[in-house]
């Protein structure tokens, strides 16, 4: 039930925004519900963040985050700006505290503009130059 209302909410906003391109709620809210979509679809980026963050050991996450960075550079737009969607940016960050296949991953995400431009001011620069110095 909740997938049709989502399905119709967004044809109403792209009807609404195919008459007001500028109309800025309108697509703040439309990316809000493909991302809310995405859950229920279970895309591979969102799969592969949830096992990285239930990953109990180092191996685990280093597996997880090889995985994460084979989509980055396959299909490097969209799994980076789904990636910055579901707060990516804060888990690969916050992981990349103790090992630097997260730091890896978000730098896959990083060569890609759009993610950039949305995502980038999300990054800590002197703490990401801090955790690479170690």
């Amino acid at each position: 039930k909740s997938k049709e209302l989502l399905n119709d909410a967004a044809k109403d906003l792209l009807h609404l925004l195919s008459m007001d391109s500028k109309n800025e709620p309108a697509a703040t809210l439309l990316k809000t519900i493909r991302a809310k979509h995405d859950l229920h679809k279970g895309t591979p980026v969102s799969q592969t963040l949830n096992a990285l963050q239930d990953a109990t050991t180092e191996q685990d996450r280093d597996h997880q985050c090889k995985i994460l960075m084979g989509l980055l550079t396959n299909d490097d737009k969209s799994a980076a700006l789904e990636l910055g969607r579901r707060n990516g940016v804060h888990i690969l960050f916050h992981l990349g505290q103790s090992t630097l296949k997260p730091l890896q991953a978000l730098a896959c995400a990083m060569s890609t503009p759009h993610f950039v431009q949305q995502f980038g001011k999300q990054i800590n620069q002197e703490r990401l130059y801090q955790l690479m110095l170690n």
